[in-house]
This record gives structure tokens, sequence and C-alpha cells, in this order.
């Protein structure tokens, strides 16, 4: 087996989540068989000393990338989480880690906790451009970014990247070519742009890869239903993933994450487990949520699907 790369990106307001994750991956895998590769997009030089103690804690291997010139690197900044470029900056790994064919790429808000992530790096890529976990994105709203029926959409806090075809085939080039021209229509612009440039080329991973937080608290029908999601995971994968995951994404929806007030999410304990090891204080925060918000995520969680539609058709009546 070839040595495991896994990357991050992060500034200074992730820093923390990002070290959470880290500590999970590392004590889940070989270390001598792993590198971590973070993409410091404004780190604090407190916030690289304590990641680094702290991978140093565990034996791991590691490489700090600068990349806070990622919009100069773009040639424009994007109109939509401008106060967090870093999350454009998985785009440019092919040519960061100019001498892999492969990596994985963890969002700050996930969890490794399980063994499965070497089953995942091996994972058979070869005639793709990359790997992915479908998220929960309605037919309607694929539509709206031009893709059919037939093609899928992958949440892009878990990628398990082919760099050799992005170099081959200009994948950098092709995204930032797509976000600037859809830059003011699109709501999720870097996901959206890895989405429709690299149709075709996505290989679907098991959900158990990117178990996002839906899965743990909607019910099947519920989620499929809200969602209006046409082609899925099947009842009995999600089960097996909500039983075995092996990456735990805290999306943020359709609940707060752990280390914010008032989160039900039922696996924020071993969120927890992972946060007490850290060196970079996560304190609890508080997410102001309107009442609209509230009251949309209590339906979704605890409103039978089936009922709504019956009060949708009501409502449309009357």
């Amino acid at each position: 087996m070839s040595d495991i790369h896994i990357a991050y990106a992060s500034d200074h307001a992730y820093a923390p989540q990002m070290e959470k994750s880290i500590i999970s991956v590392l004590e889940h895998v070989d270390l001598k068989k792993v590198y971590i590769d973070i993409l410091d997009n404004g780190l604090t030089e407190t916030d690289k000393s304590c990641l680094i103690s702290t991978i140093d804690g565990y034996g791991g291997n590691y490489k700090v990338h600068d990349v806070t010139n990622v919009a100069d690197k773009m040639g424009f900044i994007p109109p939509r989480f401008q106060e967090s470029l870093g999350l454009y900056c998985r785009i440019f790994l092919p040519e960061l880690l100019k001498d892999l064919e492969r990596v994985i790429y963890l969002d700050c808000d996930t969890i490794v906790d399980d063994v499965g992530l070497e089953k995942l790096w091996n994972v058979d890529i070869e005639n793709y451009w990359a790997g992915g976990v479908k998220d929960t994105i309605s037919e309607v709203y694929k539509r709206s970014i031009g893709l059919g029926k037939e093609d899928y959409y992958i949440n892009s806090g878990v990628l398990l990247i082919n760099l050799s075809e992005w170099r081959r085939n200009s994948v950098t080039e092709q995204l930032i070519k797509y976000i600037r021209q859809h830059r003011d229509e699109m709501f999720l612009p870097d996901q959206d742009a890895i989405n429709v440039v690299c149709s075709g080329k996505i290989k679907i991973l098991d959900v158990k890869y990117n178990a996002m937080s839906p899965i743990f608290l909607m019910s099947y029908s519920n989620l499929t239903g809200y969602f209006n999601i046409m082609d899925y995971y099947s009842e009995m994968e999600i089960k097996e993933a909500r039983k075995h995951p092996v990456i735990i994404h805290f999306t943020g929806y359709p609940d707060v994450r752990p280390w914010e007030e008032n989160c039900h999410h039922p696996l924020k304990g071993r969120y927890k487990h992972y946060a007490e090891k850290g060196r970079l204080y996560l304190g609890m925060s508080k997410k102001k949520l309107s009442w609209r918000k509230k009251i949309q995520l209590l339906k979704m969680r605890f409103l039978p699907f089936k009922v709504y539609e019956v009060l949708l058709k009501w409502k449309t009546k009357g």
C-alpha cells in the first residue's frame, strides 16, 4: 500500500476544528503510512505551532503549504464565502502536490471514526477525475446549474481526487473558468463547479465515507422526500452508514454542529472525544437561527414527509 496523503485547508477561524479532524485521522491509520498536507490560508503562528505539536505528538508526518494567495491564483475574488476563501484551495491541490497521483481531501468539520480510511485510499479511480458521496441536493437544484437526471451531484467535503487526471485535463483551469463565469448565480461555487466540470468523471463512493448530518437526523423517507432526491442511496446503505461510518461530516443541517450549543447530533460525543485531545481551544458557540429556520429544521426532522405532502396539497388548493 502506498502512503496515504490527507489534505486540509483552513484559516485561523477553523484551525481548532481542523486539528480535531487531524487527530481523528492519526488515531485510525498506520502513522508510518500517512501524511497530512495542510493548506494554510491564514493560520496564525500559534495555530501552526499547535498543529505541528499535535501531529508530532502522534508521530505523524506533515507538510504546510502556503496558499494565502488563493484570490491571486484565481484571478478574482468570488462573491460568496469571501470570509473563507480556504474552501477554494482544494482546486489547487494538483499543483501543490506535484509528485502525487491522488489525495484524500477532508473538510475541517469531519472526523474519521473507523479504520476504513485505507480502503477509501485504494478505491480504483483510474478512469475518474474524483470520487465522492452523493449529497442531499434536489433534482431541481441540479437542473438549475445545468446538470441532467443522469448526472451525479457529490458533496465536496470528502473527495478522493485523481491528481494525475486533473493535471492531464486542466481541471483546475476549467474550475476557475466556471466559477468566474457563474460567480453571481451559484449558491455553492466550488462544489457546483466540481460537479459540473467533472460531470461524467465522478466515481460514487459508499455513503459511509462521507456520512453527513441528514442521514443521522432524518428518517429515510424524510431524507429523500424533503430534499426531493430521485437517485440516492438505498435505505439499507444508509442504515449501514449510520451504524459504521468511516468519516462523519458535521454539515450543520438539519441541526447545528457539535461545537455549537443545542446540537442534537447522535454522534456529537464522538466529536468531543477528539476535541478533548487537541491543543487549540474550541469553545462552544451559539448559532443564531431565525424562527423561520428553526421551524424549517424541526419540520425536516420530525414531521413525516407524507403528512407534509398532504398539508402542502391542502394549502395549494386553499
